[in-house]
């Protein structure tokens, strides 16, 4: 089942914050962090209504959503995707003073067993022990952030490359750092994420 798979994925990147609530439900994932300043920490994630919820009852609960971060003074985020049910909910949103923030695209590719991959000039590197700092410059600087290379953040990057379940990758154009990526292990598939280049 393509929700269940979808709900699967989410709930093994999901954000663990101290005091983080999380509301689940079949078709249905949500947090919410009381004081929290970031929309990342105040999500709905998925938000499939069954196909036969009467519109009114859709309108109510998409009412009573918005409201419990509304009440409590919250900013936050609601995705959508091709698997959002209703299919009008957007509409329904942006009725209710929601409005887009920005859209996202995907891309796939089939890989052929045996297919020869052409030479390039860019060279992408698994980060090992001892090689967080490069990547955190490089990370801060393509996302133009201040360059954070304190011994917490370095520990926390190493702490995750230690663990194996999160990977730390540096893209390297003619050997000098040119980009980052993340990649969260899942079951069966990869969510890449924290992707950026040196412009």
């Amino acid at each position: 089942d393509r929700i269940a798979a979808l709900y699967e994925a989410l709930t093994q990147v999901r954000p663990n914050s101290e005091g983080l609530i999380w509301i689940e439900r079949t078709g249905w994932l949500q947090c919410l962090l009381p004081g929290a300043s970031s929309v990342y920490q105040n999500t709905i994630y998925l938000s499939v209504f069954p196909d036969k919820t009467p519109s009114a009852q859709v309108d109510a609960m998409v009412e009573a959503a918005i409201d419990e971060y509304r009440r409590r003074g919250l900013a936050f985020r609601w995705v959508l995707g091709p698997w959002t049910r209703p299919t009008d909910l957007r509409e329904r949103l942006e009725a209710r003073g929601l409005r887009l923030g920005r859209m996202v695209h995907g891309m796939a590719r089939a890989l052929v067993p045996g297919e020869a991959i052409p030479e390039s000039r860019v060279v992408v590197e698994q980060v090992k022990m001892g090689e967080e700092a490069e990547w955190a410059r490089t990370y801060d600087e393509a996302w133009g952030l201040p360059v954070n290379l304190g011994p917490e953040r370095l520990s926390s990057v190493a702490r995750s490359i230690a663990g194996g379940v999160r990977s730390f990758h540096l893209a390297r154009l003619e050997g000098v750092p040119a980009g980052v990526g993340i990649a969260d292990r899942l079951r069966g598939s990869l969510y890449l994420h924290g992707s950026a280049v040196l412009s």
